[in-house]
This record gives structure tokens, sequence and C-alpha cells, in this order.
């Protein structure tokens, strides 16, 4: 396997939920060290990663992507031990049921399934109808409250558990692709630059942020501490390229290159940054697309509005199945997102 796929490979297997992205945050400071001038970690959990400039430019950038990922929260243990649970991000309730899940953090991994009840056991309304969480419980095999409290707590927080795999016509699938996905990008960029030795006018700030899934507040606190001029939030955006979708409602396709945003809802993206992107895209012949559709969000929301306002481009993975078990993207979107940001930071001047 590309030793930059097994990097992303490591990402995704991680275990990270909104809140609980230390595991992660181990792994990405396990592979940017020595390769940034320096590194921290702010109370919020954000990993900031400065790689100095030459000083020609006071200009500070910023380039961001976010460790968090979907995931579960215990908030009740039954008499028969099943673990019922609330969403931590939005997850189609139609995804869950009767997936593998893991309750955990840095000391403990503890494994179930998420079930309902038995389909022969529903009404006819039931069945027509998606089961809702609420009516949803794990099972980790403990045979009443007492012994599944041994091992899980209301509080304890969870994801899924998926396979990270190579298939198909060069796509890949994992759970937190999104964005993991972003946080490889970065890493791959870094490595890079410190392989070429080349050092950019200004000063690159490389921002592994948290809690984005449920509401961005890692990137907020980020982007204060950074002040930039110019951030790039590198992430994962749901495409629609799949059966049935009518043309007029894909917003972009796996296989054809990192998809640059215009708006959303939460954003409009800065013209000129753009406009640079593409041009840039072209001049280094990496495959681009634009977004066509006004849907989502992201960091991007928060960071632009940051004390005096910050310029801002979205650069994101199209992915299939966001927010589930097995995002896919395709392995050319995710290599053809690391010369684009690499080629962005070289090309970028004081005149952007």
């Amino acid at each position: 396997m590309d030793e930059r796929l097994d990097l992303l490979r490591q990402l995704c297997g991680a275990f990270g939920p909104s809140g609980c992205e230390d595991n992660a945050a181990k792994i990405i400071i396990g592979n940017i060290n020595g390769l940034c001038d320096d590194i921290k970690k702010d109370k919020l959990g954000n990993i900031i990663a400065l790689y100095k400039g030459t000083g020609l430019s006071d200009k500070r950038i910023m380039i961001c992507a976010h460790m968090d990922e979907v995931g579960f929260m215990v908030t009740h243990i039954d008499d028969d031990g099943y673990i019922h649970f609330c969403n931590v991000g939005g997850i189609d309730p139609r995804v869950i049921c009767g997936r593998r899940v893991v309750f955990g953090d840095e000391t403990k991994s503890i494994h179930g399934i998420v079930a309902s009840k038995a389909i022969h056991q529903q009404s006819e309304s039931e069945r027509r109808e998606t089961t809702p969480v609420d009516k949803m419980y794990v099972d980790i095999g403990a045979k009443n409250k007492e012994e599944a409290e041994e091992y899980v707590k209301p509080g304890d927080f969870g994801t899924f558990v998926s396979d990270f795999v190579l298939y198909g016509n060069k796509m890949m699938r994992a759970k937190a692709l999104d964005n993991r996905f972003g946080c490889s990008v970065i890493i791959e960029v870094l490595r890079r630059l410190n392989e070429t030795g080349y050092r950019p006018e200004f000063d690159l700030y490389c921002v592994f942020s948290t809690r984005e899934e449920i509401g961005k507040a890692g990137a907020i606190t980020a982007a204060y501490s950074v002040s930039p001029d110019i951030a790039l939030v590198i992430e994962a955006t749901a495409v629609a390229d799949i059966a049935d979708v009518p043309e007029n409602a894909v917003v972009a396709k796996t296989g054809g290159g990192m998809v640059i945003s215009l708006i959303d809802n939460g954003t409009i993206y800065d013209r000129e940054l753009i406009d640079f992107a593409i041009k840039t895209g072209d001049k280094h012949n990496i495959k681009y697309q634009l977004k066509r559709y006004v849907s989502g969000s992201n960091d991007a929301a928060h960071i632009q509005k940051s004390k005096s306002g910050v310029r801002i481009c979205a650069l994101s993975a199209p992915c299939r199945y966001v927010h589930s078990p097995s995002n896919a993207v395709n392995t050319d979107d995710y290599f053809a997102a690391i010369d684009l940001v690499y080629a962005m930071i070289k090309d970028m001047t004081i005149t952007i």
C-alpha cells in the first residue's frame, strides 16, 4: 500500500468522535514532529503547527482540517444491560441500525452492535418507517445493567467500527474519511515542503481542529489564536453522484478532483482565492471541480468571521456516504488534493 494511503488508514482507524480527538491527535503529532518549527495544543485540543516562511511577507496563512468524526454518546443503561444513546453530529438514522460500534477512549475499547425491535415484532406502520435513534440500543453482550456498568457508563462516547478497504476502480472506504482525509493531506503537504526544502514568503499555520461536527468550536478559537489573513479549509463533501440522482442534483463527482466551493450554507468564499485555486490547478494540470450545489457547512463558516475577518477558500474531497460507517473516496482525488494544496502554497505570493 502507498505510504500516503497507509497514513490515511491509520487516521481513519483512530477513535475520535467530537470531544474525544486525543487518539487522532497522537497520530498527527507523531507524524508532524520534525516537520514544523513549532507545535502546540490549545485549551480545546486543537493542534496548531507553525512552518516558518522566509519573512518576505508578514501575512499569516492557515490551512485547517478537523480531527473529529461523528459518533454517539451513552444516555442510559437499562436493566437488561442494553445501552441507549444519542447521536453526536448529524447521522442519518437509516445508516445506524445493525452496525458495529465501539465505546472507548485511550484506555478502553468496548464493542457492540446497534439493534432495535425485531422486524417480526414490529407493527405494519413501524415497518414502513425508519426506526428513530431513541428506539435503538447497543448490545455489548452484558447480561444485566450491573455487568454493563462495569464497562460503559452514561456520558461515554462511541463511534462506528469500520475497516479501511481499497475496492473497485481506485476507491477507498472507511469511517471518518470526513475528515481524516483533510488531516492526512496537510501532513503530506508538510512532508513535501520538507522534502523540497521550500519555504514560502509567509508563515504557514497548519491547524488540526476539534469539534467541527457539533458546532465548529475548535476552528474559531484556533483562528483567533493564529489571526490568519487567508485560510484554506481542507474537507470532505457529500457529492450525490450515485444511482437515480438526476444530474442537476449532483454536487460533484468522485474521481473528478478536489471540489472548490463557491458558496455553502455557512460561507460565501473569497472570489479571488477561488480563481487562484482554479488557475493553480490549470497551471499544474491538477484535476479539480466546482461545487455545483448550495449545501452543507464546515469550519470555514467560523474562521471567516473571526476578528476582523479572514479571506477563505474550501477544498473538499468528493465523498460518498458521509457520516456513515463507509465514507467512500477515490484515491486519485486524495493524491490530487495533496498536489493542489502544495502547489497553492508554493504559488501563493504577497500579491494574493
